[in-house]
């Protein structure tokens, strides 16, 4: 993905969990985590997209997921925490200090 701003950022893959519920629901259990690869100087509605791009390419029916509300949360391996990510925030706010 292009980095459109003016933020330094590093490429990562994140692992998204998509529960499926509403126009989710048939979504076939091997799909519902997908690895995204995205970089870290992009805001969350970039991996917003993403998710609704990969949504998009299984051809669930033919439904169109473009206009589909995702709720994006940052969630750790190994805790139950969750943090709401906002669509305009940066990702590095969530997991610059992983790197």
């Amino acid at each position: 993905m292009t980095d459109n701003n003016d933020r330094d950022g590093i490429d990562t893959t994140l692992n998204c969990l998509i529960v499926p519920i509403g126009n989710l629901f048939d979504l076939p259990s091997n799909q519902v985590a997908q690895a995204i690869t995205i970089n870290t100087g992009q805001r969350v509605s970039v991996l917003e997209n993403a998710i609704r791009n990969r949504l998009n390419q299984l051809g669930l029916l033919g439904v169109q997921f473009s206009n589909l509300s995702l709720s994006i949360r940052q969630i750790h391996p190994g805790t139950v925490s969750e943090r709401p990510m906002n669509s305009q925030a940066y990702i590095s706010d969530f997991f610059n200090d992983q790197f």
